[in-house]
């Protein structure tokens, strides 16, 4: 810590900072109303750095192609770090009207940096943009930024769920509230790691591949926030839709005549493919749901009788898997092979004839060729286990027979893909496309397109557009920075978003992602394993039932405004391909019992529902009744939703409240292997009227009655039991 007198400090409405001079760096941050430390500088090897020079490391493989990451154990090969030893050079302070901006100047040999502290004056904001210059005469390459921080004042106990996929980390500090922590995108990705107790750290990495030369403009980025809340918990989101509004930050528009917030998807593929255990020793077992498009499209009346009502088509299996074959074929994508075009309309016909919706899921981080399956070879033994290493060689020889020698659209239009300076592609298991060239753009919204209006296709899940956020374009040749092709799904699916509005108007657009800013254009967000992990905490006793309803709480204050979440029902083709084999089916994983209990929450939850085949094995019948509820019961179908509102102080019992006007509904779940009665104390609005006839609409026989004074409800729950209680008869009017 530095001595006060090496110190400069500054103070704003919500923070004040303090600088070293020294040498610049950030020696602390404090809040301001109560003097409180949010965080001071131990001394240690913080601060500022770069990554630069090198090259991107190669693989050993036979086939002689270069890792398609640019980062790989740290950082590049023969690459340095250059910040560590930097010197303060000066420091302004400009008033920018709605903020206050303290801007420190540091350098390191032939390189400097700027750091600009930026603290709103309207909200509890503290932003950080970064800038670096080189001043050699050469060019040097940057591959990325990173900050590292120690000795937060962070609270012992960690929020346990305390990020949606990596954008809004949450942290309760020793003086009460909390730090939020995000990043506004602009093109490039992040990394984010905040660590609680003993090291108390936050380290974040900005990727921002490019050149610098001397004498020419640097580099500017950043968009680091950190928030300030008086809430922990769920409570601590407050903020964050707060600078959604700020940044008039939405999803482009939900379509007016399908009910895509509600809608029950099954998710399916043609083919086969095989399952793989742990390690390779463990016996794989092949997975053949439906071979051919006629075996699907004959058991669309039992799906549909299930009450699903949207077919998710993944591509076919085992290829091209989860690679793009043709974005202009679906038949070779997503049917029965290529010159099957036929059978693949007559499928969707089927689909629409039943008064059913189809949407198919588009793989944006490239395609497979024998260059591709060579470079797996040759790092075989580095891939992670279920989905790499055994997945690979499960299907590597049926791959082979399949795949082109080279992918038919790297022979015509090479520059569509992340290249090297020499022309090479970047490769991880595919090429890497360049989401960002405006030739790929304007193919990949045209052959889309074309799928809308020639195959009746309704919408599109778009597969993993995070995947290739280390494939740089170092081939200077686009007129944009090396890394910029990371972030540029967002921007992609918006131009098709645009494009398809004039053929259908009501395309579902559902995104693998949970970054509020690559979610902009999509009505649904794929939610990985939220639930999932939340609820099987609770089941293992890990998380107590609270704790398990703040974290959804939270997710759910941290989603886009407009976006609704397609909800893992029990199983997805994640969990089944990557889970340990004994994990892979949750009711094998947890017991039949508890995946119907898990079941049920999801399902009396906001949102829609998505379900992969086979996962209804055993929980037929239940899931007819879920599904059947939820578009029976307006408030399950419209209503809002809220997991805090009920009061309940029993470990294993998960209420959830929700509401449509004067309408409410009260799902409760145990998920214990016991008997439990609970006491529920109902929220204010809207107004139950006390002592009013109840029942659930699950069990007729159940043992519901008022308590207290008539302002709890007392609730036998067998064991895994759900309940969905609401008035016996429907309100009309309020009775304030």
């Amino acid at each position: 810590m530095k001595k006060p007198s090496e110190l400069r400090s500054f103070s704003g409405p919500h923070f004040g900072i303090s600088i070293g001079l020294a040498d610049g760096r950030l020696a602390s941050i404090r809040r301001t109303r109560d003097g409180a430390q949010i965080y001071a500088d131990d001394g240690g090897d913080r601060g500022l750095r770069a990554c630069v020079g090198g090259i991107p490391r190669p693989f050993p493989n036979r086939g002689g192609v270069d890792s398609w990451r640019c980062i790989v154990d740290g950082r590049p090969a023969d690459s340095v770090f250059v910040g560590g030893a930097a010197v303060y050079e000066g420091l302004e302070q400009t008033d920018l009207g709605d903020a206050l901006q303290i801007s420190v100047r540091q350098r390191d040999g032939l390189w400097r940096f700027v750091t600009h502290y930026i603290m709103e004056k309207a909200d509890p904001v503290l932003r950080m943009d970064w800038e670096i210059h080189y001043n050699g005469e050469d060019s040097q390459r940057l591959h990325f930024l990173e900050w590292k921080w120690a000795d937060w004042a962070f609270a012992d106990q960690r929020f346990p769920w305390q990020t949606d996929k990596g954008n809004f980390q949450t942290q309760p500090l020793r003086d009460g509230g909390s730090i939020v922590l995000w990043r506004k995108d602009d093109g490039e990705w992040w990394q984010w790691n905040l660590a609680p107790a003993p090291s108390r750290s936050v380290e974040c990495r900005l990727f921002v591949g490019g050149r610098l030369s001397g004498g020419q403009h640097g580099f500017r980025g950043g968009g680091f926030h950190i928030g300030l809340s008086d809430g922990i918990g769920a409570a601590s989101a407050d903020i964050v839709p707060r600078w959604y509004a700020s940044h008039h930050l939405h999803a482009l528009g939900m379509p007016a005549t399908r009910p895509v917030h509600n809608a029950h998807i099954y998710e399916t593929f043609i083919g086969w493919r095989m399952i793989v255990g742990e390690t390779t020793g463990t016996p794989p077992q092949r997975l053949e749901p439906y071979p051919t498009t006629e075996a699907l499209a004959a058991d669309l009346p039992r799906i549909k009788a299930l009450g699903f009502d949207t077919i998710y088509l993944m591509p076919r299996q085992p290829f091209p898997g989860y690679t793009t074959a043709s974005l202009t074929d679906p038949a070779l994508q997503y049917g029965d092979g290529e010159g099957t075009g036929g059978r693949f309309r007559s499928l969707t016909k089927a689909i629409h004839a039943l008064g059913m919706s189809v949407i198919v899921d588009v793989v944006l981080h490239g395609g497979m060729d024998h260059c591709t399956l060579d470079f797996q070879d040759g790092i075989i033994d580095s891939l992670p286990g279920n989905w790499g290493k055994n997945n690979h060689l499960a299907h590597s020889e049926i791959w082979r027979s399949e795949a082109p020698k080279q992918h038919p659209l790297w022979e015509a239009h090479p520059e569509w893909f992340c290249q090297f300076e020499d022309g090479r592609a970047q490769i991880g298991y595919t090429r890497a496309f360049d989401l960002r060239h405006p030739g790929f753009q304007e193919y990949f919204v045209q052959s889309l397109a074309s799928l809308v209006s020639e195959y009746g296709i309704d919408g599109f899940r778009f597969d993993a557009p995070w995947w290739t956020i280390f494939a740089y374009r170092w081939k200077e040749d686009a007129g944009y920075r090396a890394s910029w092709q990371a972030g540029a799904a967002a921007q992609l699916v918006s131009r098709l978003h645009l494009a398809v509005q004039r053929v259908k108007p009501d395309t579902i657009f559902f995104m693998e992602s949970s970054d509020p800013f690559t979610c902009q254009p999509a009505h649904l967000k794929y939610p990985y394993a939220v639930q999932r992990i939340v609820l099987t905490q609770m089941q293992k006793k890990l998380m107590t039932a609270r704790v398990a309803r703040e974290a959804l709480s939270y997710l759910r204050k941290v989603r886009l405004p407009g976006v609704s979440v397609a909800h893992w029902m029990v199983d997805s083709h994640d969990s089944v391909w990557a889970y340990r084999w004994n994990e892979k089916w949750l009711h094998r994983h947890v017991g039949l019992p508890l995946a119907r209990a898990f079941a049920g929450l999801v399902a009396f939850e906001d949102g829609a529902l998505m379900s992969f085949t086979g996962s209804e094995t055993h929980m037929e019948e239940w899931f007819r009744l879920l599904m059947r509820l939820r578009r029976e019961l307006p408030v399950l179908a419209h209503g809002q939703c809220d997991e805090l509102a009920v009061l309940c102080d029993n470990e294993h019992v998960f209420p959830l409240w929700r509401w449509l006007d004067c309408e409410w509904l009260l799902p409760v779940v145990n998920f214990s292997n016991e008997t439990q009665t609970v006491r529920l104390g109902l929220p204010s609005h809207p107004v139950v009227p006390r002592g009013c006839a109840l029942k659930d609409h699950l069990d007729p026989a159940a043992n519901i009655r008022w308590g207290g004074d008539g302002d709890e409800l007392l609730v036998d729950l067998p064991p895994c039991a759900t309940r969905l209680i609401g008035a016996s008869h429907p309100v009309t009017e309020r009775n304030d």
